[in-house]
């Protein structure tokens, strides 16, 4: 038979919830130096995004109905971007050139070559359009959106001046597009 006194009862009862404050952690709100002043510790704490921009288009083609007369075609696309956006862009042939005859000279009145203005847009409240002659976009052109268009949509508008009597045939031209933050 086992016999605990009411005193040693509480002596161990005491004992064992000391023992378990310190096995637990309760003293996790302040630290404590050993002899019992308190101690304030500081913990820098960064983080980081990594930074994204890009355009998405429907389709990477775009079909222009072109004719003697000015026009205008705009063709949307979306953009995702976290930082400011710069523009670049650039055309390979420095306006929409026949395929087959390229830009050689005029054939009897008809031309064979069409010169365009394209211009970049974000609809995102105080953005910049970007805009340039496709023959100075030979060289790659550059400006600045201004903005952080986060999610948002845009457009790029070709626009053309009235031109003499077109050759027949198709018409092509590249336009490079890069994006940038800054």
């Amino acid at each position: 038979m086992l016999y605990i006194n009411v005193r040693a009862r509480k002596a161990f009862i005491l004992m064992a919830s000391a023992l378990s404050s310190l096995a637990f952690g309760s003293y996790a709100a302040n630290a404590h130096s050993v002899n019992g002043a308190h101690q304030n510790l500081q913990l820098n704490i960064s983080g980081q995004i990594s930074p994204k921009c890009g355009l998405s288009f429907p389709d990477n083609e775009a079909d222009v109905v072109l004719t003697e007369r000015a026009g205008t075609t705009s063709l949307p696309f979306a953009v995702s971007c976290n930082q400011r956006m710069n523009v670049q862009l650039r055309s390979l042939n420095g306006g929409l050139q026949h395929t087959e005859v390229g830009r050689a000279p005029r054939f009897n009145g008809f031309a064979n070559f069409v010169p365009y203005t394209l211009t970049f847009s974000i609809d995102s409240e105080g953005a910049r359009d970007v805009s340039a002659d496709s023959r100075e976009m030979t060289s790659p052109v550059q400006g600045t959106v201004g903005q952080i268009p986060f999610e948002s949509n845009g457009s790029l508008t070709l626009a053309w001046a009235a031109t003499p009597p077109l050759l027949g045939g198709q018409y092509r031209d590249v336009v490079e597009i890069r994006i940038s933050g800054y």
